[in-house]
């Protein structure tokens, strides 16, 4: 009688071994197929290069050759002087900037200012960077000085408005995101255009009476800027722009202004 149940014990202890092994065998989890999309890049995994970072501190006045536009009245264009730039920065109210070497020279996109042009109103003064600038119009990133009631025609974008100076210091802007210390904001909007519009990431430094924002073009996209507005909040940037979007995203913090 002591055998049997001695086999059956033995028994019992191998049906259980059995059961916890199964227990212990993880269950296989299916493989997704699905991949980002491979023009797209999230942006939080895009990290400037020192260089790309490093400040200069001294420019030249030289004349800026083909295939360069001239400035209207076929007058050259010329990038600043260290002297120059720090007297546009005084009129724009910018204490200081970092311009590193990747963007290039800075030099003049425009100076609008109803007290020598009847047709315009208000003020506007935009810097751009020649290793940006593709021959005509402005360069892709710039930095800009604009009261808010600025109009020239309504082909030309304006970044900010009064309202959103109010909607700003009431903490109530909407669709935002702040700046390193909490002295501007940033988003993704559509410009205007007679084409395919142009979709930018601004970062807007306000203040009650103008605004100056550093804007990155980031493209156009025909019909879709509503798509690509969203798609770009959404962390996912065109992979040849991500880099650059990331170095603005630095930049931002380094704007300095005097209140303007």
């Amino acid at each position: 009688m002591k055998r049997p149940c001695l086999l059956l014990l033995i028994c019992a202890v191998i049906l259980m071994a059995c059961n916890l092994s199964g227990a212990l065998t993880p269950t296989p989890v299916p493989t997704s197929t699905s991949t980002p999309a491979p023009s797209f890049t999230p942006t939080n995994t895009v990290k400037p290069t020192p260089s790309e970072l490093q400040c200069l501190s001294s420019f030249e006045h030289r004349e800026m050759k083909e295939p360069y536009q001239k400035r209207v009245g076929g007058k050259n264009r010329y990038t600043f002087s260290t002297i120059e730039l720090s007297q546009v920065y005084q009129e724009m109210g910018v204490m200081s900037f970092c311009i590193p070497e990747v963007l290039g020279a800075p030099f003049l996109n425009v100076d609008w200012n109803n007290t020598t042009n009847p047709s315009v109103t208000g003020r506007m003064i935009s810097i751009g960077f020649v290793n940006l600038y593709h021959g005509q119009g402005w360069s892709d990133g710039f930095l800009l000085y604009s009261t808010y009631e600025f109009s020239t025609g309504a082909e030309f974008d304006r970044f900010a408005s009064l309202e959103d100076w109010e909607n700003f210091i009431n903490g109530s802007l909407k669709e935002t995101q702040p700046i390193a210390g909490g002295k501007g904001f940033s988003r993704f909007m559509a410009g205007v255009s007679y084409g395919d519009v142009p979709i930018y990431k601004t970062y807007v430094f306000p203040g009650p009476q103008a605004y100056i924002a550093l804007v990155y073009e980031i493209g156009v996209y025909g019909d879709n800027d509503a798509v690509m507005v969203e798609t770009f909040n959404q962390g996912h940037i065109p992979a040849d722009k991500s880099t650059m979007v990331a170095l603005f995203d630095r930049l931002a913090e380094t704007v300095v202004i005097s209140q303007n």
